[in-house]
């Protein structure tokens, strides 16, 4: 008897050896949870003589979630995502060299998930030897520090300067969104090219850890680049007579206030840069996304009228308790359409509702927001003097590239100013990536690289206009 059960224990672990081998590598598939698809990606390796592994689910911008407890029979595994000790997620599926596909289990809520074995993990953004140089930069707006990264040509100066200026939200100097780092693409490529580049954390971020972030607004960050500018003028290695701004999204709006304020700034760059009044932007944008999404135009008209009324509100200071009502009233109703087990998973009581519609509204509650909805670019648009160039994403949802792109060449042609060249990149969404769909979700399942022949464009356009 001892002899047999020695036996079956050897092929079981020669067997789960076998299986170790065959699992470990790439893998990218999707999940299909209560109607919605989300793309996955996972990596399995051997660690301590067993499997373990990690999930990233790119739409949620969740990165490097753990799996563990693998087990293998013939032609199956199964495996744990462990979020924490009261949620667990447990995927049992079908497994051959190339595939595994079956159902998991979290929190009573269930759903079906497909994973194909790739050769290597993706390809990331690709760079290019870095043949320049590069130092730490810190500067100042009054009490304020400011810190990034100056990279500039070898070689006899002084070159020109491109100051890159991030988009809304709280951005890092390389401007990472989901793992493509805008910024620092940017930068690489111009200074391999002959310009020196100025990129910095946003205040609050990184080694830009003062400022205040609650009051700030659009001007705050335009004083803030404006100190960028001021610290360049004062660097040996950079001619101050040909330093200009490339902005991203809101740091269009940012680039285009300093352009019409300082009449040295030698050029401007909107890179999804708006050309209308934010109020306009954020309802535009809405639309666009929501359509996108596959809104109904009963939920269109209903979505972009309770915008409004936010955008009411925020004007006037009343109105916010029909608002809120509006709200909590969706958010009710976006439950009761839910599965009763998913309905009854959540369990969410009125207070907790409350609280949700509270923080919905918080976001158009900042100064932040109230000054943007309000701020008409085009108004210094009109003013500005300097070559602009403007590009927009044929598929890009966040600044709609119609009425952007009408609204900066007319505001431009309004103020006299004929040195301008507005680009329309076909298949780009709002980061210049090839899109397929333009949503925002998207963005962490793309190439992380510029679509082809942005780079190349933006460097010829700059070649020629700071000779």
């Amino acid at each position: 008897m001892k002899k047999i059960f020695l036996l079956i224990l050897i092929i079981a672990i020669s067997y789960n050896c076998f299986a170790q081998k065959e699992i470990a590598g790439f893998w990218k598939g999707h999940i299909e949870i209560m109607g919605n698809e989300l793309i996955i990606k996972t990596q399995f390796f051997e660690e301590n003589n067993s499997i373990a592994g990690k999930l990233d689910i790119p739409q949620q911008m969740a990165i490097g979630l753990p799996l563990s407890n693998f087990n293998f029979t013939k032609d199956t595994v199964s495996f744990e995502l462990f979020l924490n000790q009261t949620n667990i997620a447990r995927f049992t599926g079908k497994f051959t060299s190339d595939s595994i596909s079956g159902y998991f289990n979290q929190s009573g809520v269930k759903g079906t998930f497909y994973l194909a074995k790739t050769e290597k993990e993706e390809e990331g953004t690709i760079f290019l030897p870095a043949d320049y140089n590069e130092e730490e930069a810190t500067f100042y707006n009054d009490k304020v520090k400011l810190a990034g990264t100056f990279s500039y040509p070898k070689g006899k100066g002084p070159f020109p300067a491109v100051i890159l200026i991030s988009g809304s939200g709280q951005q890092d100097r390389d401007e990472d969104i989901t793992g493509f780092k805008v910024f620092a693409l940017l930068a690489n490529y111009l200074s391999n090219t002959g310009f020196a580049v100025l990129r910095y954390d946003d205040r609050g971020v990184g080694g830009s850890d003062t400022g205040d972030i609650e009051n700030a607004t659009t001007r705050t960050f335009a004083d803030d680049a404006n100190a960028a500018f001021q610290y360049l003028k004062k660097r040996k290695e950079i001619n101050p007579n040909k330093i200009g701004f490339l902005g991203h999204s809101e740091g269009g709006a940012i680039g285009t206030m300093l352009a019409a304020e300082h009449k040295d700034v030698a050029f401007l760059i909107l890179m999804s840069g708006p050309g209308i009044i934010g109020e306009q932007v954020i309802l535009s944008q809405l639309e666009a996304i929501i359509r996108a999404s596959g809104s109904s135009e009963e939920e269109i008209t209903h979505t972009l009228e309770t915008q409004k009324l936010v955008m009411q509100a925020v004007k006037t200071g009343n109105g916010w308790n029909e608002v809120k009502e509006i709200i909590l009233n969706d958010l009710k109703k976006s439950i009761d359409e839910l599965p009763e087990e998913a309905r009854k998973q959540l369990n969410i009581s009125e207070k907790e509702l409350e609280k949700r519609a509270e923080m919905q509204l918080k976001a158009a509650q900042t100064k932040w927001y109230k000054y943007f909805i309000q701020y008409d670019p085009a108004k210094d648009l009109e003013k500005v003097k300097c070559p602009v160039l403007a590009m927009f994403g044929e598929k890009d949802l966040q600044v709609v590239p119609d009425l952007n792109k009408k609204a900066v060449e007319n505001a431009l042609k309004k103020g006299g100013n004929d040195n301008f060249q507005i680009e329309l990149f076909k298949d780009a969404n709002h980061l210049f990536q090839k899109a397929n769909t333009g949503l925002m979700d998207e963005y962490a399942i793309l190439d992380k690289n510029f679509l082809d022949g942005f780079l190349e464009y933006v460097i010829a356009w700059l070649q020629k206009n700071t000779k």
